[in-house]
């Protein structure tokens, strides 16, 4: 893409263009425009360079997670229905099922929070931003994406992520 004369740009250490700002030239620029330029170039930025057949395979994959996610949190929701519907009078029984239905409602809240990780991903193979962190607009290195195609972004920023979300005394 080709950036007008008037975009402050600067190559960073990863070679990847930065638009830092506009010159702003003459009276009544419209700051509208200005937005709307500044949007477009680093959307362009963030342009995925990863090739067709690895990005289709990535496809694959994460269409293959979501069929099977969806399957066991269709199975999960007819258990627990199954499960809220039986009374057994035994206190043991009872017992052991509230236990069940806790770590059924448990694995079915982490295949809900994986299933929008893995749809986000789908999205971002549409919008040709697979494989950019968006914390830090870098590559995600290739080692992370084959084991977590989902991941939305890079090892460090997701180690930042997951340090921040601790809780004080755990840090």
């Amino acid at each position: 893409m080709a950036v007008p004369s008037h975009v402050l740009q600067a190559e960073s250490t990863d070679g990847v263009p930065r638009y830092l700002g506009m010159i702003l030239t003459g009276v009544g620029c419209a700051s509208n425009m200005t937005a709307l330029l500044l949007a477009g170039a680093n959307a362009a930025c963030r342009r995925s360079s990863m090739d067709k057949r690895r990005v289709a395979a990535f496809r694959k994959r994460l269409e293959a997670k979501q069929q099977e996610l969806t399957a066991f949190l269709s199975k999960a929701r007819d258990e627990s229905r199954a499960m809220g519907a039986e009374d057994s009078g035994d206190q043991g029984e009872e017992a052991t099922l509230a236990y069940n239905r806790d770590m059924l409602y448990s694995q079915s809240d982490t295949g809900h929070t994986l299933l929008k990780l893995v749809e986000e991903a789908l999205d971002r193979i549409e919008d040709g931003e697979f494989g950019i962190c968006e914390e830090c607009g870098r590559s995600i290195g290739m080692k992370r994406l084959d084991a977590v195609p989902w991941t939305p972004n890079c090892r460090d920023c997701q180690e930042e992520v997951e340090r921040k979300a601790r809780p004080p005394f755990a840090r």
